[in-house]
This record gives C-alpha cells, sequence and structure tokens, in this order.
C-alpha cells in the first residue's frame, strides 16, 4: 500500500503547481497504470484508503487519484494498450489540473467524463447507484458507464469471493458410507450425522426426496436416505457439493461458464430421452465433472471474455469452448471420480475420447456443441459444422431438425440468448 499512497502524494504535489509539464503527468500515468496491474488493489480499497487519511494528507484534489486508478483498471479490463492507456492518464490529469487553475479545459474523452463524475461524486458522499443513475441519463456516455459498472461489479464479486477459498472435494470415506449403509446397518446413523452437519448438502437431499412425496411436510435426512436408496442419494449429495463449491474462487467468466453447463446439462437430458441412452450418472453430475478443471486452468480464470477457437471442427468438448494455449484436461475430474468411487463407465465419458459409434458418447458430444450453439451470433449453422452434426445425429437416429427443436427449447426455458442476436421488430 505504500506505492498507492506514494503515488497519490506525487499527484498531489504536481496538482497543486500553478503549472503542470506533460512529463509530470505522463510519470503519474505509469505509476498509476502501473498500479492497475495489481490484482489486490480496488477502487473500492483506494477510496476508503484516502477517506482514512488527515484532510492535509488527501492533497489538492484526491478524487484525481481515484479517477486515475479507475481509469487504468477500465483500460486494463477492455486490453488497451499500454501506450493508450498512458495518453488518456495524462489528458485526464490536465484535464484536472486546468480546472483546479480555472483555466479552459479540454474536451475529455467518453471514459474520462464517466470516471471523473465517479470519482467526485463518490468524494461527495453519493452511492454508486445514484451515481449510475446519473451516467444512465447521458445516451453519449453509454459505452463509458458500461465499462466503469463492469469494472466495479467485477471488483465486488471478487471481494466477495477471495481467491484463498478453494475448491474441496468432499471425503471419499462419507460417499463410500453412503454407499455401503444398506449392507451395514450400523453405517446409517453414522452417515446421517455426517450430512446433518453439512446443512446446504442435506438440504438438498431432503427436498429432493420430499418433492417425489409430493408431501408438505419435508422429510428428515434419514428419511431421504431410506426413500432415494444410496445410489440415487450419493449422486444428489454430490450435486449439490458441486453446486455450492463452485461458487468459489471467483473469476470472470465463473457465471457463464455455470450458465453453459446448465443448458448442456439439459440438452444432455432431452437427448437422451428421446434416443433411449442410459448414462452411467445423471447429466448434472456428468456436466460439473466436464466443467470441473476450467477452476484449476489459469487461462480459464484468467480470461475477461469468451475467445471463440477459429476452426472448422464442430466445438463438441468443453476446450473447445474457449482458445487457449494449453488445452483444458480433465485430470482433477478423473482424479475425484476415483476418489470418490464412481462407475467406471464415467470416467470414460469425463473423458470423452473420439467413439463416434457410441451412442452415449454421442449424445454427451452434442449437448456440449449445443451449449456452444446457442451463444453463436449467427443464425446459420456454418456448413462443415452442419455436416459433422449430421454424421453424429445418425448415429443416435435423430433428426437435425429435432434436434435444433431440443435446442431452441431448452435456450428459451433458461433465456440463453446471444448478446448479438437480432430482435425482430
Amino acid at each position: 500500500m505504500d506505492s498507492v499512497l506514494g503515488a497519490h502524494v506525487s499527484l498531489q504535489t504536481l496538482l497543486s503547481k500553478s503549472v503542470l509539464q506533460v512529463s509530470d503527468a505522463n510519470s503519474a500515468a505509469q505509476a498509476f497504470m502501473t498500479l492497475a496491474d495489481d490484482p489486490e488493489l480496488t477502487v473500492a480499497l483506494l477510496f476508503n484508503q484516502l477517506k482514512a487519511l488527515p484532510r492535509e494528507q488527501q492533497g489538492i484534489a484526491p478524487a484525481q487519484s481515484l479517477e486515475l486508478l479507475l481509469l487504468a483498471m477500465c483500460l486494463r479490463l477492455r486490453g488497451f494498450s499500454k501506450r493508450y492507456g498512458v495518453k488518456l492518464l495524462v489528458q485526464s490529469t490536465l484535464t484536472r489540473h486546468q480546472r483546479l487553475q480555472g483555466q479552459k479545459q479540454h474536451s475529455p474523452s467518453q471514459l474520462i467524463r464517466c470516471t471523473n463524475l465517479i470519482a467526485d461524486s463518490l468524494f461527495e458522499g453519493k452511492p454508486l447507484f445514484r451515481i449510475f443513475a446519473r451516467l444512465a441519463r447521458y445516451p453519449s456516455l453509454t459505452q463509458g458507464t458500461e465499462i466503469a459498472a463492469e469494472l466495479l461489479l467485477k471488483q465486488q464479486e471478487t471481494h466477495e469471493n477471495p481467491a484463498g477459498q478453494r475448491v474441496r472435494p468432499l471425503p471419499g470415506k462419507l460417499l463410500a458410507a453412503i454407499g455401503a449403509w444398506p449392507q451395514q446397518d450400523e453405517l446409517l446413523p453414522k452417515v446421517v450425522t455426517a450430512l446433518e452437519s453439512q446443512p446446504l448438502l442435506s438440504h438438498h437431499l431432503c427436498e429432493h426426496a420430499t418433492a417425489i412425496t409430493g408431501q408438505r411436510h419435508a422429510l428428515t435426512v434419514k428419511q431421504a436416505l431410506l426413500l432415494l436408496g444410496p445410489l440415487r442419494s450419493r449422486e444428489l449429495i454430490l450435486i449439490s457439493h458441486f453446486e455450492t463449491q463452485l461458487t468459489a474462487p471467483y473469476f470472470p467468466l465463473r457465471k457463464q461458464l455455470l450458465l453453459r453447463r446448465q443448458l448442456v446439462a439439459r440438452i444432455l437430458e432431452r437427448l437422451c430421452d428421446e434416443t433411449g441412452v442410459v448414462l452411467p450418472a445423471h447429466p448434472e453430475l456428468l456436466t460439473y465433472l466436464w466443467v470441473y478443471d476450467c477452476w484449476f486452468q489459469p487461462e480459464w480464470t484468467t480470461s475477461l471474455r469468451w475467445q471463440s477457437p477459429a476452426s472448422k471442427t464442430l466445438p463438441d468438448t468443453v476446450k473447445s469452448w474457449q482458445r487457449t494455449k494449453q488445452p483444458l484436461s480433465a485430470t482433477r475430474a478423473l482424479k475425484l471420480t476415483d476418489y470418490w468411487g464412481l462407475p467406471s463407465a464415467l470416467s470414460s465419458l469425463v473423458k470423452l475420447f473420439d467413439n463416434s459409434s457410441n451412442r452415449a458418447f454421442t449424445c454427451c458430444r452434442l449437448a456440449i456443441a449445443g451449449g456452444y450453439i446457442a451463444y453463436q451470433s449467427s443464425s446459420e449453422l456454418p456448413v462443415a459444422w452442419r455436416e459433422q452434426l449430421d454424421a453424429r445425429l445418425e448415429v443416435i437416429g435423430l433428426p437435425l431438425a429435432r434436434y435444433l427443436q431440443i435446442l431452441e427449447s431448452e435456450m428459451q426455458e433458461l433465456h440463453c440468448y446471444s448478446p448479438y442476436e437480432q430482435i425482430p421488430l
């Protein structure tokens, strides 16, 4: 934090001068561009630090320090070059200095105007929702407002879900006991006690079992286990485990990735129902295993947006959804299937090695491809993809038109639309 306060003090010293040289403003801009690369630093953190300083140490225009950091972080978020970023920060600093000196101001860029209004309003004590409500009234500032809002939202989510939180698998002994209690009566009370100590898991289990019975009063954990049996209980507990554990740590594509996973699970379930294919595990569990390794792949956890691979090959694996230097592997997911003692047939589907004659494998590939197609802006499938889809659909005996109907139906249910899709007027 010393470097942050040092950059702030240097900037305030420059702003207090009657004449500000461009070279000095350039040095200040360089310092704040460097600060923007610090993953631990946020706009809110700097704001709180500056507000905590005695008034005489805050400087002549403390909001300018906040503005420069916000501006630099917005530029970093959208991937602008550092040279362009420095120019914008210099322009922002010169504009502030002219205002302090009562001189005629240059017309700043849209992003500078947005970050300037946000920083000044925060120091005036205005809440963010009122600041953005004001910005929303100016159509000429729409793009700058969206960038600033995206940055602040991402920083808030990151702060609420710090990277120190790690995904931890359920104990293998608990899963083994859940599968073995019908043969060993003494295990059932221990399983019940262990599950009751994890409220989210036990609630999901009881909720599902109660829905099957149709009664009003919720079943107990013991009643749910007896009703569902060991295999279905184990699946539900694992699905609930993924739902609760994969909320952290935060990374930019996490929410969208989980939405795609949900869509793929629904498509896969529909395809299996249509074709009579029986999977070794519920589609929800299988799809969680497909995306699990993304939480441990740096190129996935640091990407700010989807980068579609330029390929004529149908994107029918999760690793084909995102262009990365190092292909996504299923190493950790496979270790989980072994650790939890899940069926070996499930491991084969997690690997998704090419086996075009296997109907279960084909349904999986088609479901993953559907999860990708749903978010594409073009309404027409590439010719190469259509040919590959026809070949895979022939294996399970499903017409292309029916496959696309399933995709459309599930997309509507989950409101999965491409942000670039044209809306008919």
